[in-house]
């Protein structure tokens, strides 16, 4: 507000946004037609528009301090509905959430009634919807009111066992690349896992090089070859963590079968601290 001289703005309102974006600042975004507007034809101010504007050579310095801030509110804003405000206790014991899986009678039930918690005060417990036939693998997976398995790792403190309990975690290692490798018979996958690599770095290395092998933040373990193996100390981190995860996504898309728009989206929210990818 104090650099656009707007002091009503509000970041998560698309009609402010557009009055600033496009009608005082006049930008014309680098991005086709369907993009840029909405169903109802009115301009988007989409994240993918907002990267479009970054783009834009004759920016000035203030112009793209604004937008990295109104994107940065909208990510801190999508954190706290998805998974910090939700964790208040439901005193009505009603079922719905407010992400991106509630449909139109949700929504509609939670403005009628206000932002109701999904903690049940009779236990001081969430209760995530899990759902045992929805992957074609078996595995499970969770929805409304909150999907449990999607929780960012710097939150995940915040959810805890009930006195006099303890949580236990149970993977079933990479299962579903596991399966894949078999069916398709990928040598690289399957020597990967039969030697106890960690087949997403095989990956991260086919597609970045070495660029990958000298970027830090990798955990103890050796390479052999093209596969590393962790040694089982310390995590992934910094950069290295960063290279894997794209490699790990873009796979899974494939894998999944998702259309070269999604593939092509997961790849351009990768930014680098210079603005140059």
């Amino acid at each position: 507000r104090e650099i656009t001289g707007m002091e009503k703005l509000n970041p998560g309102s698309p009609f402010h946004l557009r009055e600033l974006l496009f009608d005082k600042w006049k930008l014309e975004p680098p991005v086709d037609d369907e993009v840029r507007f909405t169903a109802s034809k009115e301009p988007s101010t989409s994240d993918e528009v907002l990267r479009a504007c970054l783009t834009i050579k004759t920016l000035t310095e203030e112009q793209r301090k604004v937008i990295s801030h109104i994107r940065y509110y909208r990510k801190a804003q999508k954190v706290l509905g998805t998974y910090v405000v939700k964790l208040r206790y439901n005193t009505d014991l009603a079922d719905e959430g407010w992400d991106d899986d509630e449909d139109e009678d949700d929504k509609a039930s939670r403005l009628s009634d206000g932002k109701r918690g999904i903690v049940d005060p009779r236990t001081g417990r969430m209760h995530p919807g899990y759902n045992p036939h929805v992957t074609t693998s078996g595995r499970l997976s969770s929805s409304k009111p909150i999907n449990a398995q999607n929780f960012p790792s710097k939150l995940r403190s915040m959810v805890t066992a009930a006195p006099g309990h303890i949580l236990v975690g149970a993977d079933a290692d990479q299962l579903e690349l596991r399966i894949a490798a078999s069916r398709w018979e990928s040598v690289l996958y399957l020597e990967a896992l039969s030697e106890n690599a960690d087949p997403h770095a095989s990956t991260a290395l086919s597609v970045f090089g070495d660029m990958f092998k000298d970027a830090p933040g990798f955990p103890g373990g050796v390479w052999k070859g093209s596969l590393f193996i962790p040694s089982g100390e310390g995590k992934w981190g910094d950069k290295a963590k960063k290279l894997r995860d794209l490699a790990k996504r873009v796979q899974y898309a494939g894998q999944y079968g998702a259309s070269v728009d999604t593939v092509h989206r997961v790849i351009a929210q990768t930014e680098t601290d210079n603005g140059d990818g």
